[in-house]
């Protein structure tokens, strides 16, 4: 069946607010490189391969004091039956047909058939659009071919995206055009919560992604590594809470990452784990936890990152389940409930340095469990932003102390005082009569789980640090 762009849920919040400029041609024409520049820095994968950006990326940028939606759209060619390939048309064509200004990409010394059609399509369709002609490196940036004129197009701007070479007046150009258009606000967006999806490939993620937002951001197939940047977009809730979500590139093994452009995709991911707030890490019934994952979750605890376990796909588990069910007069959740227990055992035996962290059951595809999941991280964020005092801490301390002393050498172990030294990563530094080294590792994990447990610490991983405190003389 032959998809339409009608047919197609899109997000149009963001391009009612901004003044939206689309970066718009065939593949390996330099847009991605276009993109980083106007960001000042790099936000989209530069790659020599075409058909690296598949999905729109999307950022607000500020020139000036003018905000701007920029996207980056993937590199498409018209005639292609891909399947994967249409839909990346299709998001594409969509901002093509949206934006404020097109800018319109071609090669100075290569013009295609694949650019006419290009610019056809452009000229049909989209609201305005310049050329822009890059890897117009050298004395004379200015010097087209015929080709180039023949195109037609009034505006033109020669530009080396790789050396940054008339970027500036670029900027110009769009800054004018944007503050003499009627959409040209300055709009303060809300503080949000920024919430990155990560796992393995083909566990579903881009799913998760659209079905959280109730459209269609990203690109969805069977086909591993089609997510390639993390894609960033805003989900807010009913209250007036905002996430920022980002959907990452699947993660593999080292040993299974056969091209450059994945290990700059799965570097990426990473990365958007260091920035966030919270990440949903998303696994599968089937497999459950592999040594991949592990290696995912080393990441979320070492950079102290709220930290969700979403195990992913359950409607295939209810189906099951279903179909053996022996009483028809016990409800599937009863069978469910009883089935996710198990699982949820089996993963903390499979991984028990993290049977502190929440374990969701979810199907993305069928739209269960996906109000527990965002309700979970807006109350897991705001956990992690609350303040302790020093006073209550000192209470919990002591109660800890009262609750299981320990004998180290001839004495006890004298927990004098507690603070909190680090809310991301948590960290608590107590001081204590005794040489950090003397302390037992299951003590320190004892007050770690007393910790958790009395100050709702739940999905949050805690370090404790302890010093002896030096004698006065």
């Amino acid at each position: 069946m032959k998809k339409n762009i009608e047919d197609k849920k899109f997000d149009r919040t963001l391009l009612d607010k901004y003044f939206t400029v689309v970066l718009a041609g065939r593949p390996n024409v330099g847009k991605s490189t276009l993109f980083n520049a106007l960001c000042s820095k790099r936000i989209a994968i530069e790659f020599s391969k075409p058909g690296t950006t598949r999905d729109p990326v999307e950022k607000t940028v500020r020139i000036d004091e003018t905000d701007i939606l920029l996207v980056d759209t993937g590199g498409f060619e018209f005639q292609s039956h891909d399947p994967l390939y249409i839909d990346v048309g299709l998001k594409a064509k969509f901002y093509i047909q949206n934006a404020d200004l097109v800018l319109f990409m071609v090669e100075k010394d290569k013009i295609i058939d694949e650019d006419l059609a290009f610019l056809r399509y452009i000229k049909r369709y989209s609201r305005d659009y310049i050329l822009v002609i890059n890897k117009c490196e050298g004395k004379y940036p200015e010097l087209f071919s015929k080709d180039i004129y023949q195109l037609g197009v009034p505006v033109m701007f020669p530009i080396s995206a790789v050396h940054r070479e008339n970027i500036g007046e670029l900027e110009d150009f769009i800054l004018n055009k944007a503050n003499s258009s009627l959409k040209s606000k300055k709009i303060e967006i809300p503080d949000s919560i920024k919430l990155t999806i990560v796992g393995r490939p083909n566990t579903g993620k881009s799913t998760l992604l659209n079905s959280l937002l109730k459209y269609e951001k990203a690109i969805v197939s069977d086909i591993p590594g089609t997510t390639r940047d993390s894609i960033e977009a805003t989900l807010e809730l009913d209250d007036g809470t905002v996430f920022t979500i980002i959907d990452t590139a699947g993660i593999r093994k080292k040993s299974k990452v056969n091209e450059d452009l994945e290990y700059f995709s799965i570097k990426r991911s990473f990365a958007a784990i260091d920035e966030s707030d919270i990440v949903i890490h998303l696994i599968e019934p089937e497999s459950l936890v592999t040594a991949q994952d592990k290696k995912i979750s080393d990441r979320i605890i070492q950079n102290g990152k709220g930290y969700i376990l979403a195990v992913n796909k359950i409607d295939m588990i209810c189906k099951n389940l279903q179909d053996s069910k022996p009483e028809k007069s016990r409800s599937i959740s009863q069978y469910s409930h009883n089935e996710f227990k198990k699982l949820e055992n089996i993963i903390d035996q499979q991984f028990p340095h993290i049977n502190y962290v929440k374990k969701i059951f979810i199907s993305a595809k069928e739209d269960i469990n996906l109000d527990s999941l965002i309700l979970y991280a807006k109350d897991l964020y705001y956990r992690i932003k609350s303040e302790n005092k020093t006073s209550q801490l000192n209470k919990i301390l002591q109660s800890i102390e009262d609750k299981k002393p320990i004998l180290i050498g001839n004495s006890f172990l004298n927990m004098l005082y507690m603070i909190e030294a680090h809310k991301v990563p948590r960290i608590f530094k107590i001081f204590t009569n005794k040489d950090p080294s003397q302390i037992p590792s299951y003590y320190q994990q004892y007050i770690i789980n007393e910790l958790r447990e009395q100050l709702n610490l739940e999905s949050i991983p805690v370090r404790i640090k302890f010093e002896k405190r030096k004698k006065e003389k």
